[in-house]
């Protein structure tokens, strides 16, 4: 094995293994040995990615372009280094040039979607998103990303069935039964999405989101007793949650229950929430 191998692999691995400054020293000795290596000069840039240094990673990214003008995967690449520094528009054109040189390349939409999601483009970002999906109709992220992009257009229903077939999909996905829920719960159909909640937490108990959905839902259909108590049952599985905390005091402030509700809402404080009493 040659010293460029022996590094260029052991950066590679240790990019695998998260240990993100020694992939970095790696790359470095060898690029010292190789230094127009595209690989290895990838590896670095996701080693300063991984190190949230993206400034220097669009450095190493633009330069490698030089090396290889048509590579999509560079182009990828260099938009999340981009997006990384909130330079949404730059990097929404890199995923696109990604995109023109290969067109089948489906962390490209999907990374172009987010971007486009950021800058409140939602109907550009629902076009790359199922774009996406025609090429990789089970890719979960493209999915969850679609229901999110039609909810920001007030599109409940359509984003409904997108949340259906990902949970169809998944059967026993907390994440998609959650996003399902909460679809539900916007579409004011308030006992459908207490069931919904309920079966997250059948599959992920300590899920405090639909812990507080679920909350929500109950309060909305005046079960406050029920809410009280399905407060206190989150609580039991994660008592370090501020928002839970949170959550508890406003319910009991509704049932003006006012010295337990002060206790709640400073505990929430305490342990890191913003505004305990007003959010």
């Amino acid at each position: 094995m040659s010293d460029f191998q022996f590094w260029s692999e052991r950066a590679a691995s240790w990019l695998r293994q998260g240990r993100h400054e020694d992939a970095e020293a790696a790359c470095h000795e060898a690029l010292r040995l190789r230094p127009d290596d595209v690989q290895t000069r990838l590896n670095l840039a996701m080693a300063w990615r991984r190190l949230r240094r993206p400034e220097q990673a669009e450095t190493i990214l633009r330069e490698t372009l030089q090396l290889q003008p048509e590579s999509a995967t560079i182009y990828a690449e260099l938009g999340g280094a981009l997006f990384e520094q909130g330079r949404c528009v730059a990097a929404a054109d890199a995923y696109r040039e990604a995109i023109r040189r290969r067109p089948e390349f489906v962390r490209a939409h999907v990374s172009l979607a987010v971007a486009l999601e950021r800058q409140a483009d939602y109907a550009g970002a629902e076009t790359a998103l199922r774009e996406a999906l025609r090429l990789r109709p089970d890719d979960r992220v493209a999915c969850a990303n679609l229901g999110m992009v039609l909810r920001r257009q007030r599109r409940a229903a359509e984003a409904e069935a997108v949340y259906r077939q990902a949970a169809a999909g998944e059967p026993e996905s907390a994440e998609a039964q959650a996003a399902l829920a909460a679809t539900l719960l916007e579409q004011g159909r308030l006992a459908e999405a207490t069931t919904a909640y309920r079966e997250t937490l059948r599959r992920r108990p300590d899920y405090v989101r639909a812990h507080l959905g679920l909350v929500a839902a109950l309060e909305r259909q005046g079960h406050r007793h029920e809410a009280l108590a399905a407060c206190r049952e989150a609580l039991r599985v994660r008592p370090e949650a501020p928002e839970l905390h949170r959550r508890l005091g406003l319910v009991l402030k509704q049932a003006r229950r006012h010295a337990e509700a002060a206790t709640e809402l400073r505990e929430a404080l305490g342990l890191g929430a913003e505004d305990a009493a007003t959010r």
